[in-house]
């Protein structure tokens, strides 16, 4: 999603985000006048292992489970402390909400959110076989 800068820094205020200090860093690029938000696609996987921030742990999560990696998305959840709690779900149902239909990333969101609940019981049960050992 491109955007002139004007328009981006008026919205992310009403947000409570300071563009300035996020652009360049991870998904926002600024090049000139514009402000392009990436998608999951757009990113290294590479750079997104390990982060704790929430977006770049829902577009690993993305890129995961589009390459079929189950386990690694397991693994992911729980080293960014995400396994547990709604916060990465309820921004991945959100986000998904407002992408187009066609949009490649809807797709990965709504596979990874319709994979949500087997993923969390397979969790609990590694979980819990683990407690047993």
């Amino acid at each position: 999603m491109e955007s002139l800068s004007s328009e981006s820094i008026y919205f992310s205020h009403s947000a409570g985000i300071d563009l300035a200090n996020e652009w360049n860093n991870g998904f926002i690029i600024k090049s000139g006048a514009l402000i392009t938000v990436q998608g999951p696609n757009e990113r290294d996987i590479e750079k997104l292992i390990n982060s704790k921030e929430l977006i770049d742990v829902m577009h690993h999560i993305c890129l995961l489970w589009k390459g079929g990696k189950k386990d690694e998305m397991k693994i992911t959840l729980q080293k960014s402390g995400y396994a547990e709690g709604e916060a990465l779900y309820k921004v991945s149902q959100a986000i998904s909400e407002t992408l187009p239909n066609n949009s490649s990333e809807k797709k990965m969101l709504e596979g990874f959110l319709a994979g949500k609940d087997k993923i969390m019981d397979n969790m609990r049960e590694d979980e819990s076989q683990t407690k047993l050992l």
